[in-house]
Order: C-alpha cells, then sequence, then structure tokens
C-alpha cells in the first residue's frame, strides 16, 4: 500500500512539473515596450556599424522581423533583433518597423536609419605649390582622394584673377591676368558624409612679355601734325619697361617713346623715310 502511496505522489509531481496542473503558473505573455539602443541611426558607407540592440518588456521574443529591407550591408538577427553589418550602398533617411513576436504576441519598434557617403579623405592637387605667370594658361591642376566620391568642392579665399575653381569636380584651370605673391588656398571636398581640406600654395609671376604689336603698324604721319598715340599691346606678362633696341635708330625727330607704358607720342619735325 505504501508503495502504491508513494507512486501516486511521484506521478503527480510529473504531472505538475510537465503539465502545469498543479496551478501557479504564468501564461506566457507577448513582448511590449519594444525599443533600440540607437532609435535613430547615422552610418557610413564602408565603416562597420555598432550593434544596434533591442530591449522589450514583457514576454520574450523568439523571432524578429523587419519591413522594408534594411539598407544593403545590414541586416537583422532574425533571433536577437540585433541590427549589425557594414553599409553599402548611400540610403537616405527612412524609417524601419521591426516586430518581435513569441507565441503570445508582438511588439513593434521603428527605427530611423540613414547612410552615407563614406567620407572624403586626403585631398590632394597633381601640383602642389605651383608657380603660374601671367598670361599663360595653366595646366589643370587635378584633385584626388581616398575616402567617398566628392560632391562638391570650395576654396578660400578665391583663387588669382583668372583661375577658376570647378565647384562639381575641384579642377583648377584658367590664364592668370595679374600677378600675385605666394599664397594658401584651403581647398575642401564635400559629400553627404562630410568634408576634407588640402591647402593649395599659388604663386602668380609676371611672365615675360611676347607677341609685342602696335595699334598702328606701319605708321604714317605728317610733319608738323600731332600724332595719335600709338599703344602697344602683348599676350605674355605684364610690361614694366620699354626701350628701343639699340639695333634699330632713334625715332623721326619730334616723337617719342614712353619707357613706362611704351605709348609713342608727339608731333614730328622733319620728314622720314
Amino acid at each position: 500500500m505504501r508503495a502504491m502511496r508513494w507512486a501516486f505522489a511521484v506521478l503527480m509531481a510529473l504531472c505538475i512539473t510537465i503539465c502545469g496542473c498543479g496551478g501557479g503558473s504564468t501564461p506566457t505573455q507577448p513582448p511590449s515596450g519594444l525599443m533600440y539602443s540607437t532609435p535613430v541611426a547615422v552610418y557610413q558607407v564602408g565603416t562597420p556599424v555598432p550593434a544596434n540592440n533591442p530591449t522589450s518588456t514583457g514576454g520574450s521574443a523568439i523571432s524578429y522581423s523587419v519591413s522594408p529591407s534594411l539598407p544593403p550591408g545590414l541586416s537583422l538577427g532574425s533571433s536577437t533583433g540585433v541590427i549589425s553589418g557594414t553599409p553599402s550602398k548611400v540610403s537616405s533617411a527612412a524609417n524601419y518597423v521591426v516586430t518581435a513576436r513569441n507565441t503570445a504576441g508582438s511588439a513593434t519598434a521603428t527605427l530611423s536609419i540613414t547612410v552615407n557617403a563614406a567620407v572624403p579623405a586626403a585631398l590632394a592637387y597633381s601640383a602642389n605649390p605651383v608657380t603660374y605667370n601671367v598670361g599663360a594658361p595653366i595646366t589643370p591642376n587635378i584633385p584626388t582622394n581616398t575616402g567617398g566620391t566628392v560632391t562638391s568642392y570650395t576654396v578660400v579665399p578665391t583663387l588669382p584673377w583668372g583661375l577658376s575653381l570647378d565647384d562639381v569636380t575641384g579642377v583648377i584651370t584658367g590664364t592668370p591676368t595679374v600677378p600675385s605673391g605666394q599664397t594658401n588656398y584651403t581647398v575642401t571636398a564635400f559629400n553627404s558624409g562630410g568634408g576634407t581640406s588640402t591647402t593649395l600654395t599659388v604663386t602668380v609671376a609676371n611672365g615675360a612679355p611676347s607677341n609685342l604689336a602696335y595699334s598702328s603698324n606701319p605708321a604714317v604721319y605728317t610733319v608738323n601734325e600731332p600724332i595719335e598715340g600709338n599703344i602697344p599691346s602683348n599676350t605674355g606678362g605684364q610690361a614694366t619697361l620699354y626701350a628701343l633696341s639699340t639695333q634699330t635708330p632713334s625715332l623721326p625727330a619730334g616723337l617719342k617713346l614712353n619707357t613706362t607704358t611704351g605709348v609713342i607720342t608727339g608731333t614730328p619735325t622733319a620728314v622720314a623715310a
């Protein structure tokens, strides 16, 4: 009889343990209060993201899902809900709804995720420092960088007269028109991820004059009649001094050369071939 009672007690204990028929156990609760450690996340292409972990109250979640799909390179742990990975493509700010589930129900959390381009880095120019000459077209100066694709460029202060920076490509082109001493210019490259800068040193020298010409050539004047000033021009650097070649005769009597401007003026006083 005692053996039968002992066997019955064992069976009841098993029933309570396995079937919960002894009362007092709490039914499974659905997850609630789902949230993420970083609800508004901004990432960069090519940079691994820190794990974005979920927390919730209520019953434990046994599975997670997200809608719409996360940006390329990111993934959601289906059993842990952790968001991880390395973004591979730029993605504008968007909302993603994560759902945590168990047998009793579900809870949701909304995340905002933005993926920016990788920040430009190590900006440099093909020629730096550079010295240009007034009146001489420059070889295009082309930038490079080791980071993300650049979408715009700026320069401070303004480049010397005649030179320009393409604000999309960053290439510097042009023909200097005014001499300028050695000056540092800060060029900055930007994209959605940020910016990076480099210092470009530029000097514009007064290059040698070239292709000297006069407004009236050949010139025919009349004795005792004042002439209209004969004005020089050149396509090179700004001239600072004019002089007649020692291999040529002096100007006809009454005419003179301004050694600073190069203009020929006066009133002829004698016939000259």
